[in-house]
């Protein structure tokens, strides 16, 4: 966990700290923690119609697929038991070999950023932070976090990518301010990833959930696959140092 003073615009205060730590534990502390997490991927992203239920599933989809490659950062005020203001999920890909991800859109980023086929990339997804808490470095202090945990990765990757949809002018100001930068517009018809994947996937999927011990939906009934292609989003990455 790390604390950061940044400026709180909301207050008026001179500054407000949050603390940014890593979700981890096993069984029902893992759970119970990734269901907070849910909880305000719902408040946040409501127009999306998916319930906190469906984004808990899709989380622990990630946890199961991707092991020790998927972190999910969360902030809350630094004190015990406070309650998470934001949060964000990152998942460490291959560029290229029998890994890579053929998820949708994912799956065109190596090649949109160049990448070399033995280079490894971060993937920044599920940024959130409730309407009430916005304005108040929460995003910042996420993103700077997610810097800090790419330098311990290893592999360590070249960059942290993410996508962001082009009429979110609050999102696109955060990261252009964190030092992203624009790559490519994906419209219409681009960035459809491996379809020939979709029927494998499904049934691994379900697979995966019934090995969980837990009682969730079948694979059909949570909402999640491949991320369609034909929103309109806008690439961001981060270059990182080499060193």
């Amino acid at each position: 966990a790390r604390l950061g003073a940044v400026a709180d615009a909301r207050a008026g205060s001179d500054a407000r700290t949050w603390r940014v730590r890593q979700v981890y534990g096993d069984g029902k502390v893992l759970l119970d923690q990734l269901r907070e997490v849910a909880d305000l991927l719902a408040d946040g992203f409501n127009a999306s119609g998916r319930s906190s239920k469906d984004l808990l599933n899709g989380l622990v989809q990630k946890v199961r697929w991707s092991g020790g490659n998927f972190i999910c950062l969360v902030a809350d005020d630094g004190s015990d038991g406070s309650a998470m203001v934001g949060a964000c999920d990152l998942t460490l890909l291959p560029a290229g070999g029998d890994k890579k991800s053929k998820e949708g859109i994912v799956a065109d980023v190596p090649t949109q950023l160049g990448l070399p086929e033995d280079a490894h990339f971060l993937y920044l997804t599920g940024m959130v932070v409730p309407v009430a808490m916005r304005r108040g470095g929460i995003g910042d202090a996420l993103l700077r976090e997610a810097e800090l945990v790419a330098e311990r990765l290893d592999p360590k990757p070249t960059c942290v990518a993410l996508h962001v949809r082009n009429e979110n002018g609050p999102a696109l100001g955060l990261y252009s301010k964190a030092g992203y930068v624009a790559v490519a517009d994906l419209r219409d018809g681009a960035g459809g990833g491996d379809a020939n994947e979709n029927e494998n996937e499904n049934a691994r999927t379900k697979t995966l959930l019934s090995s969980f011990p837990l009682k969730f939906p079948s694979g059909g009934a949570l909402g999640f696959g491949k991320k369609p292609a034909t929103r309109d989003e806008t690439l961001m990455v981060k270059w990182l140092s080499k060193e």
